[in-house]
């Protein structure tokens, strides 16, 4: 019988079956899971990084947005009262400014310590018939317009080696009245 017993591990030997023809596979789940085990860990880091990058975009954007509608507002009255659209530069750079940070404030965490956002600014006040070039985009502008760039290092929680630059803008245009919005009002 103990023959039988020879013959059958030296056939489980051969085809890996035994536990004998197993010592040679100890250890391969341990290489595994140091293997993978980095992968691993960079998940999560990668999935914040993503998220706060996200986010992060998602407040620049509010901010600009925000600011250029406040911008937008300070049309210069004197001027609007001769019938012309014409937009303060001075108060417009001002507010803009002031509105963006204001909201950036919020959300300081996601942004990179010590490192300042920038926002800037311009005012667009073509002359009738002389339209102007915005800047950045090259589109033609015919009525006011305040553009605003907000620009930032995003720092997410997941750590300095995910930290990027995030730059959103927005434009607000003081737009001419129709008739058709003042008979709707009335």
């Amino acid at each position: 019988m103990s023959g039988e017993r020879d013959a059958s591990a030296k056939m489980g030997k051969e085809r890996g079956t035994s536990p004998a023809g197993m010592r040679g596979e100890r250890g391969a789940a341990s290489v595994m899971v140091v293997l993978f085990l980095p992968v691993l860990l960079l998940c999560p880091y990668a999935t914040c990084g993503v998220g706060a990058t996200l986010l992060g975009r998602a407040r620049a954007q509010a901010a600009a947005d925000l600011a250029a509608l406040a911008a937008a507002q300070d049309v210069d009255l004197e001027r609007l009262a001769q019938g012309e659209r014409w937009l303060d530069p001075e108060s417009a750079v001002r507010d803009a400014a002031a509105w963006a940070r204001a909201n950036l404030d919020a959300a300081r965490r996601l942004f990179a310590a010590g490192v300042a956002p920038v926002v800037t600014v311009e005012v667009y006040n073509p002359l009738p018939g002389q339209p102007m070039r915005h800047r950045r985009s090259g589109r033609e502008l015919t009525d006011p317009t305040v553009a605003v760039t907000v620009r930032l290092r995003a720092a997410p929680a997941a750590g300095p080696l995910t930290a990027h630059d995030i730059e959103a803008t927005a434009d607000a245009s003081v737009l001419e009245r129709h008739e058709e919005q003042e008979e709707e009002e009335d």
